[in-house]
């Protein structure tokens, strides 16, 4: 009995193992949740969030959040439209980045979630990325998530899940107050 628990532990952890690595290239859009699943962080499955103690991130650049990879460095400026609010973010140079670029202009209904971001899917297509594993979400930095989910943070905490960088804003004052507590329409264009 204990040789088949075993055997059983060691073949669901071959199969549990490799999708649980950082950095490994993503298939294509993941599965949603059902609506009685959810996401680590115990709340709505639309994106997936857990803090862990803080972790320092000395790969910290002045042109970035530190969070971006060699390749993802910034690249195309964005005016981000909140209600009277106007941010400027700046896109990392990656095929997501460019694919959602190429999109714009659009304007976004995003849905509050955990109080520390707004996501919603988007209806275009969108090539396959790499993930990475931010050590920290910084207030203002845009991931993709889960194939389609385009996020917005607006707090800061530390983290472990992977995600898509694809941008950050460049000033973040004002940014909390903008999103407000609940939906918001989020319009996205590029800047001349």
């Amino acid at each position: 009995m204990r040789k088949r628990i075993f055997v059983l532990l060691a073949a669901l952890s071959l199969l549990v193992l490799p999708a649980c690595l950082p950095g490994q290239e993503a298939a294509g859009p993941e599965p949603e949740a059902s609506a009685g699943e959810h996401s680590p962080a115990g709340q709505a499955p639309e994106t997936s969030v857990v803090s862990s103690p803080p972790a320092d991130n000395p790969t910290a650049q002045a042109t970035g959040t530190g969070n971006e990879s060699e390749e993802d460095k910034p690249n195309v400026k964005v005016r981000i439209t909140i209600g009277e609010q106007v941010f400027t973010a700046t896109l990392y140079d990656n095929p997501s980045a460019k694919a959602i670029a190429e999109q714009m202009p659009f304007t976004l209904d995003m849905d509050d979630y955990a109080g520390q971001e707004k996501v919603t899917q988007v209806s275009f297509d969108l090539p396959r990325a790499s993930t990475q594993t931010p050590s920290a979400i910084r207030a203002g930095e845009l991931y993709l998530w889960s194939g389609n989910s385009l996020v917005l943070f607006y707090t800061s905490f530390a983290n472990s899940y992977s995600y898509v960088p694809i941008g950050a804003i460049d000033d973040t004052a004002g940014l909390t107050d903008a999103l407000g507590s609940g939906s918001v329409s989020v319009a996205f264009h590029i800047e001349d």
